[in-house]
């Protein structure tokens, strides 16, 4: 008796992407140079002509168009091949983060005090100035409320439509970004000391204060474990990485890191298997174990002593900036490879946390006016937390589950049937469609998932001989 062989083809969205086939781990892709800033002597009055640093962390939008602000005021979208797209000029630098929307608008802020809202073609689409710099990168809740902090020691709610929604004040600068727990408890730290849990209408939830003295800290980095467990580096001397439950009860400390140097404090980040690495100004770089013993610790380098959070590989690869260079460590702390920038005098050495796509590219910017592409070993982590802003998007939002590629479909055929998993954007609607000729697309069902990972089957057909799937959004 002759069987019927069935094709089952899945498509995810279609994206552009460029090939790094044959290109090693840590070679340079492409680099882009942002326009020069001007910087005018104080005493003499003199203008002069500087490279635009880049302390923003790029972030990837859904069809691979990167974006992220400069030291010249200009924000910039790319092309996945490195060519400009559109630019927008601010009133000062940037050295916020962006996120991006669920309906791919763009938020970042400023120096100039603003929290701005772009179009996808980089159209303004809104402002929301506060009373002071920005230094603080957006998180935007599942309701698409953005969360900001301010030099004028407010933490800012806004509405997707520009408008206030609250602000909650605190002692100090919030220079730290805030994160966003699965719950909708918003986290963040400030120079007084003190690390904040707000509940979405704006009110306390709690405090942990976690030094005292008049120069106050240097805020807090964080990141959501699957359990909801708070891993938060901060900024007292020497630095110190807390594990807290989400009611704000201690569970562990691992004290790491320089007692003299004032820096601000690395963001952690979370591997597949729950090792916690944090770099600290003490020239290493530190896995811990979930329990917070210390896993192992890596000499980065002699003169190494300000480090980004890291961003994780697929592989166990261990990513992140220091100084001049940009690192890759395999998950023993064994230093596998080292990107050095174009220098230009003590300014040229890499400067922005490093953002992984899932296609093994990582994009990370430079103080001498450059963005780089460099190839690494795999794409992102599939973890609860394997970035600074957690993913691609850097909306910085727990989901309860792990990190997936995005906009990805993936069949197994059990029987008759056909179990489909789709990875989606917890913000948006899909529809899974179908089709036997690539021509002719039937809407199969609507999907939705606010974890991000949508699980449905369908009955194999005996009468169509291949069979192929896709995502595609209204």
């Amino acid at each position: 008796m002759k069987t019927k062989e069935v094709i089952i083809s899945c498509l995810s969205l279609m994206t552009t992407t460029i090939l790094t086939l044959g290109q090693s781990a840590g070679t340079r892709l492409w680099d882009f140079t942002a326009s020069p800033r001007i910087f005018v002597d104080p005493l003499t009055g003199e203008t002069q002509q500087l490279p635009a640093y880049t302390f923003s962390s790029p972030a990837v939008g859904a069809d691979q168009t990167i974006y992220f602000g400069s030291g010249n005021g200009k924000f910039y979208a790319l092309t996945p091949a490195g060519t400009e797209k559109w630019s927008f000029q601010t009133g000062a630098e940037i050295q916020s983060s962006p996120a991006i929307g669920s309906d791919g608008t763009i938020y970042f802020g400023s120096v100039d005090g603003k929290l701005y809202a772009l179009n996808p073609d980089g159209t303004k689409k809104w402002e929301f100035p506060t009373g002071w710099d920005i230094l603080s990168s957006p998180a935007i809740a599942s309701d698409g409320t953005i969360y900001i902090g301010s030099r004028d020691k407010n933490v800012y709610a806004v509405n997707p439509d520009g408008a206030q929604k609250w602000s909650f004040a605190t002692g100090g600068y919030v220079d730290s970004s805030p994160v966003i727990g699965a719950d909708g408890t918003i986290y963040v730290g400030s120079f007084d000391w003190s690390f904040y849990a707000l509940n979405p209408d704006g009110s306390r939830k709690w405090r942990y204060t976690y030094g005292v003295g008049p120069g106050g800290g240097s805020g807090a980095g964080v990141a959501i474990g699957l359990d909801g467990t708070l891993y938060v580096t901060m900024g007292v001397e020497p630095r110190k990485l807390y594990a807290l439950r989400p009611d704000g009860s201690k569970i562990w400390e691992f004290t790491f890191g320089s007692p003299v140097a004032f820096t601000y404090a690395s963001a952690p980040v979370i591997g597949s298997d729950g090792t916690i690495y944090a770099a600290a100004n003490d020239h290493k770089v530190y896995a811990v174990n979930p329990d917070g013993t210390k896993k192992w610790e890596a000499l980065i380098g002699a003169y190494i002593y300000s480090t980004s959070a890291a961003a994780l590989g697929r592989d166990g690869m261990i990513y992140f900036s220091g100084d001049l260079s940009l690192f890759a460590f395999d998950s023993h702390g064994v230093k596998q490879w080292e990107f050095v920038s174009d220098q230009y005098g003590a300014a040229g050495g890499i400067t922005s946390i490093p953002n992984l796509i899932h296609p093994g590219i990582i994009y990370v910017g430079s103080g001498n006016g450059k963005l780089y592409a460099v190839k690494a070993s795999a794409g992102l982590a599939e973890s609860a937390w394997p970035m600074s802003r957690r993913d691609g998007l850097q909306r910085a939002r727990a989901t309860g589950m792990v990190v997936r590629t995005l906009n990805s479909l993936a069949a197994t055929a059990s029987g008759s049937s056909l179990n489909l998993v789709a990875n989606i954007d917890p913000d948006r609607s899909y529809r899974l469609q179908t089709s036997a000729d690539l021509q002719t697309w039937a809407t199969v069902t609507n999907l939705a998932s606010a974890s991000g990972v949508s699980v449905l089957s369908d009955a194999i057909r005996s009468d169509a001989r291949q069979r192929f799937y896709r995502l595609v959004t209204p």
